[in-house]
């Protein structure tokens, strides 16, 4: 399984720069579900927050991944925006971010009421599909099979 993981991963890493190039250019697509999409691998590609799962695993605290982001997890700061929450296994993840990443997120946060209160709208079976479409089958390796 980890020599199959590896020639994954590395096919991955060649395809990278054409992935981040194609889902830069769906960030502005005129498709809501493909914009949705996009922005959320956006973050996951810039920041490898997790894509998240909206499955119960009957853990004592509610845990989060990208798909599942809620606005209360984006704060704003003087330079961006601080996005924090409880990830995997209740670790605490805490990213400080700036530029266009850290006003989609401030924008999406702002307009989640949309959304019921996600920053994205998007869950992780929409997310993979879309990946699939990106650089070749081995996009789907960012977000993986069971996300």
């Amino acid at each position: 399984k980890a020599a199959i993981k590896f020639v994954r991963t590395r096919q991955l890493l060649r395809q990278y720069s054409q992935i981040a190039v194609e889902n830069s250019k769906n960030q502005k697509s005129g498709d809501p579900k493909t914009k949705e999409a996009a922005d959320c691998l956006a973050l996951i590609m810039a920041r490898g927050v997790r894509p998240g799962s909206d499955t119960d695993t009957k853990a004592k605290t509610k845990n989060y991944g990208a798909t599942t982001l809620l606005a209360e997890h984006v704060k704003p700061t003087a330079e961006g925006c601080e996005l924090s929450f409880r990830g995997k296994e209740g670790v605490q993840n805490t990213h400080q971010l700036t530029g266009p990443l850290a006003k989609m997120l401030l924008d999406r946060a702002a307009s989640a009421k949309e959304r019921g209160g996600r920053l994205f709208g998007t869950d992780s079976n929409k997310l993979r599909s879309y990946t699939a479409g990106l650089g070749g089958s081995a996009a789907a390796e960012i977000v993986g099979p069971g996300a």
